[in-house]
């Protein structure tokens, strides 16, 4: 695991883990949707922290892509829409991992 200030915590494993997780909204398989903003070190060319994911799907038809769908409403009207707390889903899922790992 590696976390500096610049990039934040990266961790190839627990991304791997998101990725394997189907689509919070629609259950279709997910890829990991990094959510955090400016302040989580996320901006134009830099990734957030990988403590902050979330497994959206990425389907051909934009229209039926909710990882498109959350770049393009933003997040916070994407959660509305669908009832979501991705902080909540990213902490159950980091929790779920490292329950996961500390029995390997």
């Amino acid at each position: 695991m590696k976390l500096s200030k610049q990039d934040g915590f990266r961790n190839k494993a627990f991304l791997a883990f998101v990725s394997g997780k189907p689509c919070v909204v629609c259950g279709h398989p997910g890829e990991a949707h990094h959510y955090g903003g400016l302040k989580d070190g996320r901006g134009t060319g830099h990734k957030g922290s990988d403590l902050k994911l979330v497994p959206l799907c990425n389907q051909v038809m934009p229209a039926t892509s909710h990882h498109r769908e959350v770049e393009r409403l933003g997040r916070e009207k994407f959660e509305q829409k669908y009832g979501l707390d991705f902080d909540s889903i990213g902490s159950r899922l980091f929790q779920l991992f490292r329950e996961r790992n500390s029995h390997d």
